[in-house]
């Protein structure tokens, strides 16, 4: 029987949440638990963190990679979304959108090129991870935002 999962996708939520939310430039950063259904976004730019979905990796269930029996691992995939501001001048809502995608950027691959724990964890679990972002529009309360979404895709052994 596999074991369990050494860390939930609560605390990997949060990890990512608390790391990203040091990005400079933001005013802004809200993990699952805190997302809200308000009218608009106060404080921009701003970034939400939620899980997407997960998926087992069948092929690697049972695997002895252990003395302790097999290993369970499981792929989660967390959104960034990244609010940089409200629909206006195009020129300038790229602008922002340009500069806080750079900036979330850095921080991810300065977490990237450490070793294990990533997030700041404080747990070997994370076994690897990989992101990628695609910029876009959203619509939060009667408001649109420009702004991105970044997917990260966390390996958990």
């Amino acid at each position: 029987m596999p074991a369990a999962l050494a860390y939930t996708l609560v605390e990997i939520c949060d990890a990512i949440e608390a790391t990203l939310g040091a990005t400079a430039g933001l005013a802004q950063s809200e993990s699952y638990d805190e997302l809200s259904e308000a009218e608009a976004a106060d404080d921009l730019p701003m970034i939400q963190v939620y899980p997407q979905q997960g998926v087992p990796d069948s092929e690697a269930w049972g695997e002895r990679l252990t003395f302790q029996g097999g290993v369970r691992v499981m792929d989660f995939e967390i959104h960034v979304d990244l609010y940089a501001a409200v629909r206006g001048e195009l020129g300038e809502d790229m602008k922002i959108t340009t500069e806080m995608i750079d900036a979330l950027i850095d921080v991810l691959q300065a977490d990237g090129r450490k070793a294990p724990p990533y997030f700041g964890t404080g747990s070997d679990a994370i076994d690897s991870w990989t992101w990628r972002f695609r910029r876009r529009v959203f619509r939060y309360g009667n408001q649109l935002y420009a702004g991105a979404r970044f997917i990260i895709t966390i390996r958990i052994m």
